[in-house]
This record gives C-alpha cells, structure tokens and sequence, in this order.
C-alpha cells in the first residue's frame, strides 16, 4: 500500500470514528422563497451548523426590510430532517430576544404546537403546563458564544447566536411518551435539516428569574421546511486524528 492509499485509509476509518460539523446554508437568490413568508422582514440569507463532537450549535438569518420592517427576534426549532412542527417532546425551540440593547436567547423543550407558546405551556396534552426550561442565556451566559442582532451598512440586519448546545442536548425532557423521550434531538442536525423558523417585528418580552413571561409580536413570517441538504466538514478532532493516525501508520511502515 503506497502513502496516498494509507493517509486515504485512515481518513475514511476517523471520519467514522470521529465527528462532523453539518453546514446548511441559504441564500434566496439561489434558493428560491418555497416555504417563506416575509411579514416580519425578507430574509436573503442564513446559514445554521451543528458540530456533533462539541455540540455547538449556530445559526443566523439576514433580512432586508419590507414594508420598513425588520424582524427584532425569532423562535426557532430544527430536526434532522422532517418538519419540527407536530413533534412534541422531541425538539428543544429557541426564543432569541433582540427586544433590548442587549440580546438574549432561551431554549424551551418543543410542545409540538403551530405557535409560539413553548416557552409558557410545556406539552401539547390539553391545558397549560410547567415550561420545560432548558437553558438561558441570563441564567447562564457562557453557554452562549455570540447573540447577534445587528444592523449592516447597507440596511440590512442580521440576527442569530452560537451557543454550547452541550446542556440542550442531555437534557431529559419533562413531558411526552417513552418514545418521544427517546426520539429527542434537541436542536441537532445532520444530512439533513428540517426547520420550523418565525423570524417577528415589534417585539416586546418581559422575564422573571431569567425566563421569559411574555414574547409579544406585532407582525411574524416564517420559514417552514423539510429534508434540506446539509454540507457535512469534518470536525477539527477528526482531522487532527487523520494527521496523528497517518503519521503513525507511516511510520510503522517505515521501520
């Protein structure tokens, strides 16, 4: 076996053995507007990825003004694959609040409901129940890398976080059947990407001992979708596991 063929040996042996960053990205000149609606703003790009190795999680949309609005907030559920909506207990739903100088983010377990009222009712079963809190970026806020709401040079604004997903994706959620327990992903990612995304205008929120009591909205679009491609990379301990294990492999060659 030449060089090529063992360093091409060990990286397919690391890249199962190891971990992956998922990258899905958007851009609407490209992609098309299926599944958007832009009454909060027009969105013009996005780009999301999920490291299984760190759980690192981020995502972030641009918009452009319609109608002189743009979105200063969003609740956002992802899924590997179909879409979030109907699947209770299974997802965790981000809250990002750009109401304020300074940004905030909430992650809630996913009741499953075509609204945005995780983050007060914890289950979809009937009546109103305990939120399934997870994480808060005023409760702990070295869990969040960046929240972002940001106003460009050429009009636009651009809102998203990255944040230590680590919490989100061993949490156990309080709600749903042995199943759906078992079923949950959190807000990983992989091939593919399912996304249920209300980017709002005129946000107004309030909040008690670092959880939300209200997340009030003048106007909301949104972007609903299944089964979106994502770009695997390989994560950077894979490739340093690549180098390491070809360095070994030559060298035991050599001798």
């Amino acid at each position: 076996m030449n060089r090529l063929a063992v360093v091409a040996a060990v990286a397919t042996m690391t890249a199962v053995s190891f971990g992956q960053i998922y990258e899905w990205t958007f851009d609407r000149a490209v992609n098309g507007s299926s599944g958007i609606n832009d009454a909060a703003g027009k969105l013009l790009n996005a780009t999301g990825s999920f490291n299984t190795i760190t759980n690192q999680f981020s995502w972030y949309g641009t918009y452009q003004a319609k109608d002189g609005v743009l979105p200063n907030g969003f609740w956002l559920a992802v899924s590997p694959g179909p879409n979030p909506k109907g699947h209770p207990a299974e997802l965790a739903i981000i809250y990002l609040d750009g109401s304020n100088s300074t940004p905030n983010a909430y992650v809630y377990g996913y009741n499953g409901k075509n609204d945005a009222s995780s983050f007060y009712d914890g289950s979809n079963a009937s009546g109103t129940q305990a939120p399934d809190k997870i994480l808060s970026s005023k409760n702990t806020p070295g869990a969040f890398l960046d929240i972002k709401v940001q106003d460009n040079g050429n009009g636009t604004r651009t809102l998203g976080l990255t944040m230590d997903a680590s919490a989100v994706q061993s949490h156990v959620p309080l709600y749903g059947t042995t199943q759906q327990k078992q079923d949950y992903t959190g807000v990983a990612f992989g091939p593919k990407v399912g996304l249920w995304w209300h980017p709002v205008s005129g946000l107004k929120t309030s909040t008690s001992n670092g959880w939300l009591t209200k997340f009030d909205r003048k106007k909301e679009g949104y972007f609903d979708a299944n089964d979106k491609p994502t770009n695997p990379v390989p994560e950077p301990a894979t490739i340093i596991a690549l180098s390491v294990g070809a360095a070994a492999l030559l060298r035991r060659r050599g001798r």
